[in-house]
């Protein structure tokens, strides 16, 4: 090889990489978007917990589930009694801190054993 051929060779591997580099780059972002975007589809932002859109889903899935495998399926809805009266009360934030709280305590209970979700509406709850 001529210094010629070896200069243009090392030229086109550094080409080569640095444009693999950008295309990394941008399918990482692209990726990480797209997961971004379908977290904030599935689940509530505050709780953490999978949302309405979400209990949708796998509830549907889990009545499809149960009708072919002639099982049952159990759906338990858990109220905060007077939520609205804690947000008005002591303020949004200290609602959200009830919910988060609430959240962490149903994730460790369940874990591994049932899904769970947060499908309700924070603030005009009555």
């Amino acid at each position: 090889m001529t210094a010629w051929s070896n200069a243009y060779a090392e030229r086109w591997v550094r080409t080569v990489r640095s444009e693999c580099l950008d295309w990394t780059l941008i399918w990482n972002q692209q990726h990480l978007h797209h997961v971004l975007t379908q977290y904030l589809r599935h689940y509530d932002t505050l709780t953490e917990l999978p949302n309405r859109l979400m209990l949708t889903e796998q509830l549907n899935l889990s009545l499809q589930n149960a009708r072919l495998r002639k099982t049952r399926v159990a759906l338990l809805i858990i109220d905060i009694d007077r939520f609205k009266l804690i947000n008005d009360s002591f303020g949004q934030a200290a609602g959200d801190l009830l919910l988060q709280a609430f959240a962490r305590r149903l994730t460790a209970s369940l874990r591994g054993r049932a899904g769970r979700s947060a499908a309700g509406c924070r603030s005009t709850a009555a």
